[in-house]
């Protein structure tokens, strides 16, 4: 069995899994987690369960390197300074973080059990889900993006090099500039200086938005600042030479 479909096989077997009393956080993965009985606001327990499914099908190492942690925005900047970071083709087994404040950090995670349907919905099943694990119907446009572990590799084979950053996005009804930039690790600062946009509230469907400086623009300017440090030898002066 593939290490994904495993994955899967034993969230499902949690289905129905409760806190004891419900809304105490008091559940078998953050004793597991915590190494005993743990309770009250300060232990949300969605990323403990993900952690739990990894040690339990003895894959500790594609969960954050075999890294502990219960805390989603850390899952996010793994996977993104490891190459795993995704923002669409979502497919079973991937680790989908969910962005329900429009502010670019994460505040859940559940793993992905169905591909995307015409509607741009999927299923997933997470754990801290209604005090329980369950399965849930998520719209796409809630998800920041997706950890993909390195399923079913060799031991000490290279990951497969992540796919070109794309250059463009079109918008898509529902979307906000914040959680374009952060689903594609810019700002909106960066956004709206590389669109001319007047207003940073008033995006469209159908609106295509440059990402970032294309690559010949970004070599050229790294190219420059190399230059200008050679000659003047201070990050300020750099900054003063590049804005005139």
């Amino acid at each position: 069995m593939k290490q994904a479909d495993k994955l899967l096989a034993l969230a499902r077997e949690q289905l129905g899994t409760t806190e004891s009393p419900p809304g105490s956080n008091n559940v078998k993965y953050n004793t597991a987690y915590y190494g005993g009985e743990v309770r009250g606001i300060g232990y949300p327990w969605c990323c403990a369960f993900i952690w739990w499914l990894f040690r339990e099908c003895g894959a500790s190492e594609l969960f954050c390197g075999g890294q502990k942690t219960a805390y989603c925005p850390f899952v996010v900047q793994y996977a993104r300074d490891n190459g795993k970071w995704r923002t669409d083709g979502y497919r079973p087994g991937d680790l989908l973080l969910y962005d329900w404040d429009d502010d670019g950090v994460a505040d859940h995670i559940g793993i992905c059990e169905t591909d995307t349907d015409e509607g741009g919905h999927l299923w997933a099943i997470e754990g801290n889900c209604g005090d329980s694990v369950q399965r849930a119907r998520r719209w796409t446009g809630s998800i920041l993006g997706a950890y993909r572990p390195a399923y079913d590799e060799a031991p000490g084979a290279e990951a497969p090099e992540d796919p070109a950053a794309p250059e463009t996005y079109t918008v898509r009804k529902g979307d906000m500039l914040g959680r374009i930039a952060a689903r594609h690790g810019t700002t909106v600062e960066e956004l709206v200086r590389l669109n001319n946009i007047k207003n940073p509230n008033r995006i469209y469907p159908g609106q295509v938005l440059r990402l970032r400086e294309s690559g010949e623009t970004v070599t050229v300017t790294l190219t420059l600042k190399r230059s200008v440090f050679a000659r003047y030898g201070s990050v300020s002066r750099i900054k003063e030479v590049l804005a005139g």
